[in-house]
């Protein structure tokens, strides 16, 4: 799911809302924001083999909230690539106003969260890291405040989709 193009044009457009999606097995990342002024909100990503992240904030957008997402089981041992949980900016780009806030970040193999602008603090806040203990050391890249954590999941991950009748 990409919203805005990926060529930087809309980063000072409002984006909108990504919600509610489960996005799996896929060679690229599961959900990437361009644009400036979204919500990501109760989202699945797992099993993404990204270069970035398996979900990506990109360019220098502004305002982006991302909260009750679950991002799980990212990455592949081996396959040359860093797939971070969540991926905020790279190289020059320094996407700013951006909140990580009441996720379940976990098991992502190169790490949970990789924040590239170096001041101010990300606010990561209130995410449960897979452990009771908080982020493993290493595991989050970058100025991140992630104090408070939580000490258990939130029950966010595997939705259940209710289907209509024939």
């Amino acid at each position: 799911i990409k919203l805005g193009r990926d060529d930087g044009f809309d980063a000072g457009r409002t984006g909108g809302v990504i919600l509610n999606n489960i996005v799996h097995d896929i060679n690229q990342d599961g959900i990437t924001v361009y644009m400036s002024n979204t919500t990501v909100d109760g989202n699945e990503i797992y099993r993404s083999r990204s270069s970035n992240g398996a979900l990506y904030v990109q360019y220098n957008v502004n305002n982006i909230a991302i909260t009750n997402n679950c991002i799980h089981d990212n990455g592949a041992s081996g396959d040359g690539r860093t797939t971070y949980g969540i991926r905020i900016g790279s190289g020059t780009f320094r996407p700013t106003n951006v909140t990580v806030n009441f996720n379940n970040i976990f098991d992502n193999i190169d790490g949970q969260l990789f924040y590239i602008t170096p001041t101010p603090a990300l606010n990561a806040e209130n995410n449960w890291w897979g452990i009771p203990s908080g982020p493993a050391p290493g595991s989050i890249v970058g100025n991140v405040d992630f104090i408070p954590f939580l000490e258990e999941p939130l029950p966010i991950c595997n939705p259940h989709i209710i289907c209509p009748g024939d």
